[in-house]
């Protein structure tokens, strides 16, 4: 029990006692004094206590009176009335009540009024922490009420050029909106102020109040603000952020394009000193050979002058792939490859290749030729076809270096054509096949081995001027496979030969 409590209960108590002590001088002077007396202690219990405690405290001293009475030699209830004791009692009892009930009524309107002025406080200090927060916010801060603005913060106000009170109760939503996003931003209203979801983002286009276009991020969710569902939510004006996005974009994409521009520098740059290298080579041998030829042909047996012509021949041959690489990879970057479809004999054709790659170069090596189906009716391109076989036979021999066993493939079928060449070379890495089909570039395995870097290059193009694929498999050390897919037409099926040469 608090301090105050005490106080309350000793001055009642104080006022009953005072009220005893006073009761037989009273009583002997005039008896009738006891009327107003005795309301004295029911009043102060109504007050400090309320209504129960008054019409208890009337009814004590109702009791008291006549049991007061009593003692002094007089009993009966018309002497207790009579001499006005009765009556004190009796008003007491009332006044007790009455007192209680105006002083509980009394304090239930006080706690109501305190609870209202707490309610009140705690909902201005509520506004004033809103206010704080979205007028200080750099973000657009909005309320609607159906669409029109209920608020509306000073960032969203000046996003579109307006001050807050020329939008609040006097503009909606739509009337900032661009009109080619009017609909985006009217459909996604409509969702969120029908229930079918709580939230929503949108990204839209603005209209300032100049007419300049704004491109805007919104987001909103529905709430209950008062008993009455608004929409309340943020909106940020992207344009600059989009735009920085965009100048970033730009710059990376031209950061990339100098990147691959130095890179293609220095390729072309590779590609110039392996291609003088490449030209030197067949250029020194016929130049050598024809000076032995003039100087020492009459000294010269004729297997001997036979087999200088044939070094002069395989050479010019070279130069000849060469030249006919460069201008392909040359034409395919600027204009792509045409197709000029032949009907070719392709096992007539694949065995020429395969003879001629022997002689430029793979006396190491025995080149086996296999057949599935009948291939003798293939329309394709003769001299891309060409490209791409010699390619990959000379690639086999170039890189087997050691000599050993390369075998060519092919499955002829209803509706295309296989050509799969295989070695048992030094292989290519995982790292090096993700580029291995890029202009100019070489395996980081190859050594000295000699080559430009085109060959795989033109590869692809050809087999994709005819609509086809070309895969690798491979690993280092245990050879690769080429498998080149034609989707060309031929005639003849399911007869199966072999032929072998070495």
């Amino acid at each position: 029990m608090t301090n105050m409590h005490w106080i309350q209960r000793s001055l009642v108590v104080s006022i009953f006692v005072a009220y005893l002590l006073l009761f037989f001088p009273l009583y002997s002077a005039r008896g009738t004094a006891i009327l107003p007396m005795s309301v004295i202690p029911v009043i102060a219990a109504g007050l400090v206590y309320g209504f129960r405690a008054g019409l208890l405290a009337g009814l004590l001293i109702f009791f008291i009176n006549t049991w007061l009475m009593n003692m002094v030699g007089e009993s009966g209830w018309d002497v207790v009335f009579q001499r006005g004791g009765g009556a004190g009692s009796v008003a007491a009892i009332l006044v007790g009540a009455i007192i209680g009930r105006f002083r509980d009524m009394s304090k239930k309107l006080r706690q109501e009024l305190t609870e209202r002025m707490k309610a009140e406080a705690a909902l201005q200090a509520s506004e004033e922490r809103f206010r704080m927060l979205t007028e200080g916010s750099l973000a657009g801060v909005y309320i609607l009420q159906g669409s029109n603005f209920l608020y509306v913060n000073g960032a969203l106000a000046a996003t579109f050029g307006y001050q807050p009170t020329d939008m609040i109760g006097r503009m909606c939503a739509l009337d900032v909106v661009h009109p080619e996003s009017l609909d985006v931003v009217q459909e996604v209203l409509q969702t969120i102020l029908d229930g079918d979801v709580e939230g929503a983002r949108v990204t839209f286009t603005g209209l300032h109040k100049n007419g300049t276009p704004i491109l805007c991020e919104g987001l909103g969710r529905s709430v209950d603000l008062q008993g009455q569902q608004v929409l309340m939510g943020t909106l940020l004006d992207i344009t600059e952020h989009i735009r920085a996005q965009d100048e970033l974009l730009k710059a990376e994409r031209l950061q990339a394009e100098l990147e691959k521009e130095k890179e293609l520098s220095e390729l072309k740059a590779r590609f110039v000193s392996m291609m003088s290298h490449e030209f030197r080579n067949p250029l020194a041998i016929i130049s050598t050979t024809t000076q032995m030829l003039q100087k020492y042909n009459d000294r010269l047996s004729k297997e001997q002058r036979q087999a200088k012509l044939v070094q002069i021949q395989e050479s010019a041959s070279r130069l000849t792939d060469l030249l006919d690489d460069t201008l392909t990879l040359s034409k395919a970057e600027k204009v792509g490859l045409d197709i000029h479809a032949a009907t070719i004999d392709l096992v007539q054709f694949c065995r020429d290749e395969v003879n001629r790659a022997l002689v430029l170069g793979g006396a190491l090596h025995d080149i086996y030729l296999s057949v599935t189906g009948t291939c003798t009716q293939v329309r394709a391109d003769p001299n891309l076809l060409h490209q791409m076989i010699a390619n990959l036979l000379s690639n086999a021999i170039k890189y087997s270096p050691d000599g050993g066993q390369i075998r060519v493939k092919l499955r002829c079928q209803l509706s295309e054509t296989v050509i799969i060449v295989q070695d048992k070379g030094i292989g290519i890495s995982e790292e090096d096949q993700k580029r291995l089909f890029d202009d100019y570039h070489r395996g980081t395995n190859v050594g000295i081995i000699p080559g430009t870097g085109l060959g795989l290059a033109i590869v692809k193009r050809a087999v994709e001027a005819h609509g086809g694929t070309v895969s690798v498999k491979s690993s280092e050390g245990k050879g690769t496979t080429f498998t080149v897919v034609l989707p060309v037409c031929q005639e003849g099926l399911n007869s199966e030969q072999a032929v072998t040469l070495a």
